[in-house]
C-alpha cells in the first residue's frame, strides 16, 4: 500500500497525522508526500520522519507551486499513475491535518477485498469511509461526517455525482485498476476527490465503510471544511451578493469539470454516460423551466429536497 499525502504549511498538525499513518494495524505502509513549497516547518518535519523511517517515506520536489490543494493532489496522482512500477496494489489519500484510527487501512482493505471478489481486480474500485468531525484539539464535534453533512454515500450514479460529491479525499482508498485514468489531468476540477469519484463511477465501482475511520479536524484553515446540514443560514447566505458570486463560481467549476470528463475520455465513456453529461451541460444555458425539466428527467438531484429546489434557481449561470 502507498499513502499519497499533499502538504502545505502543515507544521501544526502534521506529526499527529504521520504518527497515525505509520502506526496502522496493517503494515508495511509507504508514503509519498508532495509538498507545495511550504515556508513553515513542514519540510523539516518530513525530513525528521524520513530519518526515523528510512526507506518508508518519499518526497516529490517541486520548483513551482501547484495552485492549491486540488492541484497538488492531482499532480501527485498523475505522477503515481505515470510512474507505476506494479508493486503497489492499493493507494490511500491523506490530508495533512486529520488523524487516522489505528485500523483504518485494515477496514478499507477488508472492504476492498469484498468488492474485488465480486467485480475482479481489473475493475477500478474506490472505497471511502465515514469520519468523526473533530475540533482543533480533536475533541468530537459530531460522531459522523456523513450525518453531519447529510451525505448519502450510496449515491454513486453519474447523474448524482455530477451535482454533488459524497467522497472526501482523506477517506479514500483505490486500487491499481484506477491508475490509468489518472494519467490525464483535467484542466478544470472542483476538487480532486470529486474528480476521483466521477472516474470511479464512470469506469468502475464505488464502495464505502459506514463507520468513522479517521478524525476530520476542523481548524479554520481547511480548504473546504465541514458544515452541518442543519445550518439553514447557508441557504439565506445565497441571497447575499458575495455568496451569490461564490455559488456562481462553484457552478462554473462544476460544469467545467463535467466538460473535462467528456473531453478527456470520449472513447471510454458509454453512450448513456455521454447523454447524461451532455444533458447536464445544457442546464446553465436554459431558462428556469428547462433547468427544472432536465434536472427531473435525468435525476440530477442533490441529497436534500431543499438543495435540489435551490439548484433549479441558481444553476442558471453561463460557463
Amino acid at each position: 500500500m502507498k499513502v499519497l499525502m499533499a502538504t502545505y504549511q502543515g507544521e501544526r498538525f502534521l506529526r499527529q497525522q504521520l504518527d497515525s499513518i505509520l502506526e496502522q494495524s496493517v503494515q508495511p505502509m509507504n508514503l509519498l508526500i508532495s509538498d507545495d513549497l511550504s515556508t513553515d516547518g513542514t519540510m523539516e518535519i518530513i525530513r525528521e520522519y524520513k530519518n526515523r523511517y528510512p526507506g518508508q517515506i518519499e518526497t516529490m520536489n517541486h520548483e513551482q507551486a501547484s495552485g492549491g490543494a486540488a492541484a497538488n493532489f492531482l499532480r501527485l496522482l498523475s505522477y503515481v499513475a505515470e510512474n507505476d512500477d506494479g508493486r503497489e496494489e492499493y493507494f490511500l489519500l491523506s490530508d495533512q491535518d486529520d488523524v487516522w484510527m489505528p485500523d483504518k487501512t485494515e477496514q478499507l482493505l477488508k472492504k476492498m477485498g469484498e468488492m474485488e471478489s465480486i467485480f475482479g481486480k481489473d475493475t477500478p474500485i474506490l472505497i471511502h469511509s465515514d469520519m468523526k468531525v473533530a475540533g482543533t484539539d480533536l475533541s468530537e464535534i459530531h460522531p459522523s461526517f456523513f450525518a453531519y453533512q447529510h451525505i448519502s454515500p450510496e449515491r454513486t450514479g453519474l447523474n448524482q455525482l455530477l451535482v454533488q460529491n459524497p467522497v472526501t479525499g482523506g477517506a479514500v482508498m483505490f486500487n491499481r485498476a484506477l491508475l490509468p485514468y489518472l494519467k490525464k489531468t483535467p484542466k478544470n476540477c472542483f476538487m480532486h476527490d470529486w474528480w476521483l469519484a466521477l472516474l470511479a463511477s464512470c469506469f468502475g465501482k464505488i464502495g464505502y465503510v459506514d463507520r468513522p475511520l479517521s478524525l476530520y479536524r476542523q481548524h479554520g484553515d481547511n480548504t473546504l471544511g465541514a458544515r452541518s446540514s442543519r445550518d439553514v443560514t447557508q441557504y439565506a447566505e445565497r441571497l447575499t451578493e458575495e455568496k451569490n458570486r461564490q455559488v456562481k463560481e462553484n457552478y462554473r467549476k462544476m460544469f467545467a469539470q463535467a466538460s473535462c470528463l467528456m473531453e478527456l475520455f470520449p472513447d471510454q465513456l458509454a453512450m448513456e454516460q455521454k447523454e447524461i453529461i451532455r444533458a447536464f451541460l445544457r442546464i446553465p444555458s436554459g431558462n428556469l423551466f428547462t433547468r427544472a425539466f432536465l434536472i427531473k428527467k435525468y435525476h440530477f438531484y442533490k441529497n436534500t429536497l431543499a438543495g435540489t429546489i435551490a439548484q433549479c434557481f441558481t444553476m442558471g449561470v453561463r460557463r
